[in-house]
């Protein structure tokens, strides 16, 4: 399964005119979808795509943190991949964790913090992340 999902990332590569390095891609991606196999919510297509748009965005992240905008080069770099399964990776587990640049770790709560009387709007924001989670994690479409 995890090779016929690699083929299917590569594919959507070469359809959207970007070339990668197939051989260390290859290996990082078959590591990435055998970790994602056996995980609650897997789905072939669903994932590969997701994968897809991950690795789309490191690159993205990557070009734009050079300060070459548009270099007319569209390339995926290992690491591109890499950030994306191991992002899709951590979230599926339900860790938390991402991997890339682009996320932003401060408290999206500290602004409501600061003001007054907030606490009530503070814990159904929480409720409501909470639920987005949960329904990510188990695949289904948010509420």
């Amino acid at each position: 399964k995890a090779k016929d999902c690699v083929e299917c990332f590569k594919k959507k590569a070469h359809d959207g005119n970007f070339t990668l390095d197939a051989t260390a891609i290859d290996a990082t991606l078959s590591k990435g979808f055998e970790k994602l196999l056996p995980l609650k919510g897997w789905g072939n297509a669903r994932d590969v795509q997701k994968a897809w748009d991950m690795a789309k965005q490191a690159r993205a992240d990557r070009v734009a943190k050079a300060g070459a905008l548009h270099d007319g080069n569209r390339h995926l770099d290992e690491t591109d991949v890499k950030l994306a399964m191991d992002g899709l990776v951590a979230a599926r587990m339900g860790s938390g964790a991402m991997s890339h640049d682009s996320c932003d770790d401060s408290d999206p709560f500290e602004v409501l913090d600061k003001l007054y009387r907030m606490e009530h709007v503070k814990e159904r924001l929480k409720q409501l992340q909470a639920t987005y989670g949960i329904a990510d994690q188990d695949g289904e479409e948010p509420p």
